[in-house]
């Protein structure tokens, strides 16, 4: 079955919307104010400053752990009796062309305003477009992407054995290791789980510290598709708890700075939308989920784009408002919105253009191979 066959989950829609949102205020609202080396510090030179927001914003950061445990249950419903050519073609449409087209906004706004210089852009751009596991990206965001990047990697080998099966074992293993780690480095040194000699975007890249989230979505969507089982039920509850040690670790290293909060705040939310999630897909079985709202759709799918473009493209031009004479309080949520309609107005174009080229040249490519082999 291919991707277009499958039902979407538009409860899954929604929380991407949130958790795409709650990443954008964080870094517009309070990463470029609170913390003055940041880069969007740097983009509005100080004058973005929302100290008032600061208890509703500093917890964002947060919608990342959503978004891998959403990625968890979605990439293992993509895979579901898929191949892994399938798989593999799947992920890279899904990603390329939008990384593509982002990082190359992402580079015309550096080079445009000389915050970068150009070798140094050059070589950022292409890391970021190749996902470089080590870092040295573009923009910070992309982190994630090398995290993502290693989690369908696994995924993709499963596959290639022919034995899906065993993806189950594979994902109990990871979830159980990195929830061990990060009870263990938490408990005794009050930080996420880090390893000598290995740095913190390979260790983000290797999953030490987020790969009990991609094995929990993979076993909320086990058990929401095939039922749940004392086994199940189990791990999904001991990812749970695992997965809040992460987030207190990162909720501590924000409490020196202006107007955060207490490290309980992301955990409720985190949780909150977990535990919906699964309440959500529960009540209504995944595989009959109804009607696709198509403006839910396109909301759902802009999150990608949203989320790649929004903190550099949204602190330039909210650094502009500012000095063009707008109220910095008025700036920041026109230039939320303003990002909101760009990654939509970039899914309509990604979808009718690079995405649809790509999967042709894809698509002629292997059809050839498959002729000369058959002819062969």
């Amino acid at each position: 079955m291919n991707d277009a066959a499958k039902p979407r989950l538009q409860v899954l829609d929604l929380l991407r919307i949130f958790a795409a949102c709650s990443v954008m205020f964080f870094h517009l609202g309070y990463w470029s104010w609170a913390n003055p080396r940041s880069v969007g510090a740097m983009i509005t030179e100080g004058h973005a400053r929302f100290p008032q927001l600061g208890p509703y914003t500093w917890w964002g950061w947060v919608g990342v752990d959503i978004f891998f445990v959403i990625s968890g249950f979605v990439i293992s419903y993509t895979a579901a009796n898929g191949s892994f050519g399938r798989f593999v073609r799947s992920r890279f449409l899904r990603l390329f062309p939008s990384i593509l087209v982002c990082a190359t906004i992402t580079l015309a706004i550096f080079l445009s305003t000389g915050i970068m210089r150009f070798d140094r852009a050059i070589e950022a751009y292409w890391k970021t477009v190749a996902i470089w596991p080590l870092g040295g990206w573009l923009d910070g965001v992309y982190w994630t992407l090398a995290t993502e990047l290693t989690f369908y990697v696994i995924v993709a080998l499963v596959l290639l054995t022919g034995r899906p099966q065993w993806l189950a074992v594979v994902m109990a293993v990871i979830g159980l290791a990195t929830t061990a780690a990060a009870v263990f480095f938490y408990l005794t040194s009050g930080v996420a789980p880090a390893v000598p000699g290995i740095s913190k975007e390979l260790g983000d890249s290797l999953l030490l510290r987020h790969g009990m989230y991609f094995a929990l979505g993979y076993f909320i969507w086990s058990a929401v598709t095939s039922g749940w089982t004392p086994p199940k039920t189990l791990l999904i509850g001991v990812f749970l708890i695992g997965g809040i040690f992460p987030i207190l670790a990162g909720a501590d290293l924000l409490a020196p700075l202006r107007q955060s909060g207490p490290s309980w705040v992301p955990v409720l939310i985190w949780l909150g939308a977990i535990i919906g999630m699964m309440i959500a897909l529960g009540g209504k079985n995944a595989k009959n989920p109804g009607p696709e709202l198509r403006w839910l759709t396109l909301l759902g799918k802009a999150t990608f784009p949203l989320y790649l473009v929004h903190y550099v493209a949204g602190a330039t031009l909210m650094g502009f408002l500012i000095r063009s004479g707008w109220e910095p309080i008025v700036a920041m949520p026109a230039s939320a919105a303003a990002m909101v309609v760009s990654a939509i107005v970039l899914t309509v174009l990604i979808e009718a253009g690079p995405r649809r080229w790509i999967a042709a040249v894809i698509d002629a490519v292997f059809r050839r191979k498959r002729v000369a082999a058959a002819v062969g």
